[in-house]
């Protein structure tokens, strides 16, 4: 199954704010319970990154425009090869012991 269009372009916001959705749940949660949202946000931060490597590797440079709003009024996230490269490592350096 090939992914193309809005739906590829949908990762690229998944990967940003999945991490920081994460960080924001487990700020309202006592220490011992921050365990759970802290890797459920990791994990699907990896995956999200992952997936936008690989749309990247296989349909060339992605872009999204938050909310259709077109720049200089709304916020444009691009992903291309340097992006690609970047996100690769920074899942990879995640998973290091």
């Amino acid at each position: 199954m090939m992914l193309t269009g809005e739906a590829v372009s949908a990762l690229l916001p998944l990967a940003v704010f999945t991490p920081v959705v994460a960080a924001v749940v487990c700020v309202g949660l006592p220490r011992r319970l921050q365990v759970v949202p802290g890797l459920i946000g990791a994990v699907l931060s990896a995956v999200a990154g992952m997936a936008v490597v690989v749309a990247v590797v296989l349909n060339g440079p992605l872009e999204h425009q938050m909310a259709g709003w077109e720049p200089p009024l709304g916020i444009a996230l691009r992903a291309d090869g340097l992006a690609a490269v970047f996100l690769a490592m920074t899942r990879w350096w995640l998973w290091q012991p």
